[in-house]
C-alpha cells in the first residue's frame, strides 16, 4: 500500500501548511493604516478602468472606509485585515495573485461594423471597391448541383 503512505505523508503535509497559514493569519500585523490606504488606492484604480456602468448591484463607494490619519499606529491581524480587503473591494488573496475578472456582457460589448453596414460603406463614386466585390461574389457562386454535393460529401464525413 505505498499509495495509501503516499496519500497520508501529502495529507498531512497539506495540513502543516494549512496550519502555517491559519497561525500566519493570527499572529502577523500589518498596520490598519496600510490597509485603508490599500483598498483606497485599489477602489481609485478601479474606478479609472471601468468606464462602463458596473453590471453588479453593488455600490463599492459607499462603504466606509475609515480615515487613514486616524488610524495612526494602530495594527491588526492579518486574517483581519484581509477580510476587510474582502468586504471592501470583493477580492480575496490566490496563489494566483489578487486578480479581478470583470465580466462584460455579451450584449454590452463593443461592436464592429456588420457585413451589411461594411459593403454599405463601399465608396460608391468610384465603384472600384463594389465592383471588385461584386465580380468575386459571382466568381465563388456555386449552381445547386455544386450545394448539393458538397452537404452530401460533408454528411457522409460525419458531425453535426
Amino acid at each position: 500500500c505505498e499509495w495509501e503512505r503516499q496519500w497520508e505523508e501529502l495529507f498531512l503535509a497539506a495540513a502543516r501548511l494549512r496550519d502555517a497559514i491559519d497561525s500566519l493569519q493570527n499572529q502577523a500585523s500589518v498596520s490598519a493604516q496600510d490597509v485603508s490606504a490599500f483598498i483606497e488606492h485599489r477602489r481609485n484604480e478601479r474606478n479609472k478602468k471601468q468606464k462602463r456602468k458596473r453590471s453588479s448591484t453593488r455600490d463599492e463607494n459607499s462603504m466606509d472606509v475609515d480615515d487613514p490619519d486616524s488610524l495612526n499606529g494602530s495594527m491588526m491581524s492579518w486574517g483581519d485585515a484581509v477580510q476587510r480587503i474582502a468586504s471592501a473591494l470583493g477580492i480575496y488573496p490566490t496563489p494566483e495573485g489578487g486578480r479581478e475578472i470583470h465580466h462584460t456582457p455579451l450584449m454590452e460589448r463593443g461592436r464592429g461594423t456588420t457585413y451589411e453596414e461594411k459593403i454599405r460603406s463601399m465608396d460608391t463614386k468610384s465603384g472600384k471597391r463594389r465592383e471588385k466585390f461584386e465580380e468575386n461574389i459571382h466568381k465563388k457562386r456555386k449552381t445547386p448541383q455544386e450545394d448539393a454535393a458538397f452537404y452530401k460529401r460533408m454528411l457522409r464525413q460525419g458531425g453535426s
